[in-house]
């Protein structure tokens, strides 16, 4: 292939994308393959893809299996792949978004890519080529690169962490957490995944990253097991997957795999020989072979739905005894929490809760259902799986403030049950999915969307009346929903539908202005309640 022009076909073998990959690093730099870098990353993002759709556990294996005389680029790159792939599974993110992020994976190391070949292992681990690999590729091809991965990569950048984490991106932390365990497991041979991941635990991340670094522990054994040779009582293996004390194996002798998959229960402790090098690629041919015949059971998740919300089962138990409420919501954590926060914050004291019991006490039976409404709710909207999560989570926060302000009259376990359900219906929007992310531009994306569905969405809101009717608000609050837009239409209502009215769209216009424009208004910000100054961060910041 000739090394400046676009390939015309895609590498449809794993040894095929190891050369394609380290002709593309070798080729980036010259001048005549610069217009086409853009496409040639998105060929090779494509093939990568459909490499891993056909065989994921053979795509699991290249984090332990390393072909021999491969250049160390083309390993983390490959690495780096492997791991934002498990995201994206994991996180149920769409096709668009893993070609997109694949791609400016591997735009993120051109530049810094045959230098660090050209180096040995020592000077590598303390080269800024490494480590600030993403600087050097944008500060060489920003002109070449597409707006998403200049965006992404910018906030890649450590003077990012500055930001508030709600305006951080999502897909900046996978790029840069994924480069850094790539990274590491190809600077060190003797060390495997599970290791980088639990010293990775210890250390202050941002709310993002440790999302990720616990979607990625949450795949199991499989994702540092996978690959792996073993020996046991004189037998060598090839591990496909652990689950429990169950291990799918692969035999090997000599270097060469005999016979089918064995699930193996009753195993020695083994002897694992982590990074293991080989050029038969007859290895990842077999694993292949296990995954067409079924032998292998599914590795990502079905496409998930979330649990219905159901008012219905909160009055149930909320009517139990209290031994055997207890009993329950001691088995979800998230109940369990909120009302021990909600505790903390009721205590005169302003001494942390720490029993439930003492809690529920603390609390009495009247906001028992609603303060277990709003922990639904948020159950609901962590299960819709959007990359945005935080953000959203932010404008939640802000319009709770807004609601308390304007004075609603309604019990404060109540008015928050409240802000959960006028913001709901955003975490069920689908095209948050596809936006690229909290950029100048992607952020001007996301407020416009946020902003259809509030102003002029009839969809948002048919959700909104039928979230507040299910968790049984006040009839006039119900009613005003139908009127918030334009307040004035509720001049032949009564009072209290028009006063709910009125302070609903006060509201919401508070969290318009302040967190779903570009920037707000100077006479707003110095007339704005402090408070509600204090969780909006503007105008944002983009990271040169």
């Amino acid at each position: 292939m000739n090394a400046n022009a676009q390939p015309q076909t895609k590498p449809r073998s794993w040894p095929a994308l190891y050369q394609a990959i380290s002709d593309f690093y070798r080729s980036g730099g010259e001048p005549a393959g610069l217009e086409n870098l853009q496409s040639q990353a998105e060929q090779l993002a494509q093939a990568i893809l459909a490499q891993a759709e056909q065989s994921p556990y053979s795509l699991l294996a290249q984090l332990q299996l390393s072909a021999e005389q491969a250049p160390f680029a083309t390993l983390v790159a490959m690495r780096q792949a492997c791991l934002l792939l498990v995201l994206s599974y994991q996180q149920q993110w769409p096709e668009k978004l893993r070609i997109q992020l694949l791609s400016t994976a591997l735009l993120g190391l051109l530049a810094v890519a045959e230098p660090l070949n050209r180096l040995s292992a020592e000077q590598r681990s303390n080269s800024k080529l490494l480590h600030l690999a993403a600087r050097y590729s944008l500060a060489r091809y920003n002109q070449q690169l597409p707006a998403y991965s200049r965006h992404w990569l910018q906030q890649c950048h450590p003077k990012a962490a500055n930001l508030p984490y709600w305006q951080q991106n999502p897909f900046s932390s996978a790029l840069a957490l994924s480069y850094q365990l790539a990274s590491r497991l190809c600077l060190s041979a003797n060390a495997g995944l599970l290791l980088k991941l639990q010293s990775l635990f210890w250390r202050q991340l941002d709310p993002y990253s440790q999302h990720h670094l616990s979607t990625l522990a949450s795949t199991g054994p499989t994702l540092w097991r996978c690959g792996q040779r073993l020996q046991s009582a004189g037998q060598c293996y090839l591990v496909l997957d652990q689950q429990d004390d169950c291990w799918l194996l692969l035999p090997l002798q000599s270097d060469r795999l005999q016979g089918p998959v064995q699930a193996v229960t009753e195993l020695v402790e083994p002897e694992h020989q982590l990074q293991s090098r080989f050029s038969d690629w007859g290895w990842l041919e077999q694993i292949d072979k296990a995954c067409a015949a079924e032998l292998i059971p599914q590795l990502w998740p079905e496409q998930s739905t979330a649990s219905p919300l159901n008012y219905a089962d909160i009055e149930a138990l909320c009517a139990l005894p209290q031994p055997e409420l207890l009993q329950q919501l001691e088995q979800n954590p998230t109940d369990t929490q909120l009302l021990l926060e909600a505790a903390s914050q009721a205590n005169r004291s302003k001494q942390a809760i720490g029993q439930l019991k003492h809690a529920l006490l603390l609390l009495g039976s009247s906001q028992l259902p609603w303060l277990l409404a709003q922990s639904q709710c948020l159950q609901f909207a962590q299960q819709q799986q959007q990359p945005f999560n935080l953000w959203l989570l932010q404008l939640r926060r802000m319009l709770h403030l807004a609601l308390r302000k304007t004075e609603t009259n309604l019990p404060a376990a109540q008015t928050e049950l409240l802000s959960w359900l006028l913001c709901l219906p955003l975490w069920q929007q689908g095209a948050l999915r596809y936006l690229p992310g909290l950029t100048p531009a992607g952020c001007q994306h996301l407020q416009q969307l946020c902003r259809r569905q509030i102003w002029q969405s009839n969809e948002f809101l048919k959700r909104l009346q039928w979230l507040c009717h299910h968790y049984q608000l006040p009839p006039a609050l119900q009613k005003a929903l139908l009127y918030f837009r334009l307040p004035d239409s509720a001049h032949a209502q009564p009072a209290t539908v028009r006063l709910y009215s009125q302070q609903l769209h006060q509201a919401y216009t508070q969290c318009d202005q302040l967190m779903l424009q570009p920037a707000p208004p100077t006479q707003l910000t110095e007339q704005a309640d402090a408070a509600l100054l204090a969780l909006c961060y503007y105008p944002l910041p983009s990271m040169m």
